[in-house]
């Protein structure tokens, strides 16, 4: 048992690191430059240049996803380029609402999914039977994100 255990964690680790070159990489391949993004776009080339090179943008991406995965790895998820705060703090703040959400969902999903499933258990093949497997299945077909909002 144990030895399945320790296989499936060290299984995990390829994917964080996959996981973790696609999330560095998408940063770096969508539009639009950060630095302008973050200062505004009036900036000089020269303040430009030195705020470039201030935050490692020079230095080749292999550099640059060694610094962000140790980063990442101490803890350390920098500044919101949107808000300027502390990432970390940003996402302790909407922890307990996404928890809460959570356990909220689970909650109701276990209460009518035992009433359905038991209804349906007891009067199969019936009218209400249909009902109850057709509802489920568009409810499941339906991305989670929409629940969310």
């Amino acid at each position: 048992m144990a030895r399945y255990i320790l296989g499936r964690v060290l299984g995990i680790i390829p994917i964080l690191v996959i996981i973790s070159i696609l999330s560095f990489l998408f940063v770096h391949l969508t539009p639009g430059d950060p630095i302008r993004i973050m200062y505004g776009a009036e900036m000089d080339m020269a303040t430009y240049e030195s705020v470039k090179e201030k935050l490692g943008f020079n230095d080749p991406l292999y550099v640059q996803y060694g610094r962000y995965l140790s980063q990442i790895l101490s803890g350390d998820f920098g500044i919101s380029y949107k808000t300027k705060t502390n990432v970390a703090d940003e996402i302790g703040r909407r922890f307990l609402y996404t928890l809460g959400l959570t356990f909220a969902s689970m909650f109701w999903a276990l209460v009518i999914g035992l009433v359905v499933g038991i209804y349906s258990a007891a009067k199969r093949k019936s009218f209400w039977d249909r009902i109850g497997i057709i509802s489920t299945t568009t409810i499941i077909s339906i991305p989670e994100f929409w629940f969310g909002l």
